[in-house]
């Protein structure tokens, strides 16, 4: 930001759901129907993610045995200065983004770098 531009301040969110309803009955149908008739049968786990499974797998990211999330925690909260700077990116993609807990670090240093433009969060779930 230069001295004359002044703050920046964040715009409004927008959010756009692009699956609706009859959508999503569509997708479980065809894969329910694909799954049961594959050897061995399955179930896509996008499926697991309603909102008590969303609620589940928050509270299991929480668990002292589950290291993963506080391993990336860790990684971005060191590096994420250094992410923006080298990566030169304005857009941010997240996939599978849950609460986005952890990406808040990232999206503060890209914000503070001044080249945050666009925050694009995939979620399975709308809630």
């Amino acid at each position: 930001m230069s001295p004359t531009e002044g703050p920046r301040t964040p715009r409004t969110p927008r959010i756009d759901v692009l699956l609706g309803p009859d959508d999503i009955a569509a997708a479980l149908r065809h894969d329910v129907v694909a799954g049961l008739t594959a050897t061995p049968k399955t179930l896509p786990p996008k499926w697991f993610y309603d909102d008590h499974g969303c609620d589940l797998f928050d509270q299991i990211t929480r668990l002292p045995e589950y290291y993963p999330t506080e391993a990336e925690r860790t990684i971005l909260t060191t590096e994420a200065a250094t992410i923006a700077e080298v990566s030169g990116a304005d857009t941010i993609v997240e996939l599978g983004s849950g609460t986005s807990d952890k990406t808040r670090t990232l999206l503060d240093a890209f914000w503070a770098a001044g080249q945050l433009r666009t925050f694009v969060p995939f979620e399975v779930n709308e809630a």
